[in-house]
């Protein structure tokens, strides 16, 4: 299953000192965005061990850890839209990878879940 959301995943520098509140919201908005990606590509279930792929496309490559704080809120929302049944490696493999974009191509993060 391919997933996309029309936003790069946020950067973990740009949020990690904010208000509790802040985050609440942030992992809402993400949980949101994964809930119309998942209707959109029609999915239902999920399996026991689940391979995530995440690629960010955005107008700057991150620093690896910046990159990596940042998809906290993207992989509670699959966990909130019953897509993984949990993040940690027992029941989650994960690969994470960035892409360059420029215009007129649109920002973006793509998820392959298999």
């Amino acid at each position: 299953m391919i997933l996309e959301i029309p936003e790069p995943t946020p950067s973990l520098n740009t949020h990690k000192w904010k208000h509790w509140s802040h985050h609440a919201k942030l992992r809402k908005h993400w949980s949101t965005l994964v809930m119309v990606a998942k209707g959109d590509a029609g999915i239902h279930g999920i399996p026991q061990l689940t391979r995530v792929k995440v690629t960010r496309c955005g107008r700057r490559l991150l620093d690896v850890d910046n990159y990596l704080g940042g998809l906290k809120a993207l992989l509670d929302g699959l966990k909130d839209n019953g897509l993984i049944r949990d993040d940690d490696p027992q029941n989650m493999i994960l690969s994470a990878h960035q892409k360059l974009v420029k215009k007129p191509e649109l920002p973006r993060t793509i998820i392959e879940i298999t």
